[in-house]
């Protein structure tokens, strides 16, 4: 009979989850220039805030 794995499988959830994390913080992150302009305007804050 074939041993279970250590973790029971979610060792690959765990992994693929965390490129999923960190795929969006720096996609985000990469954006945020293009999005700035936008929350600024949608916030209306002038230059002194």
């Amino acid at each position: 009979e074939k041993p279970a794995p250590f973790d029971g499988g979610w060792g690959w959830l765990v992994c693929l989850a965390s490129f999923w994390v960190h795929g969006a913080v720096f996609g985000l992150i990469n954006c945020f220039g293009v999005l700035y302009p936008e929350i600024y305007r949608l916030t209306e804050d002038d230059e002194r805030a």
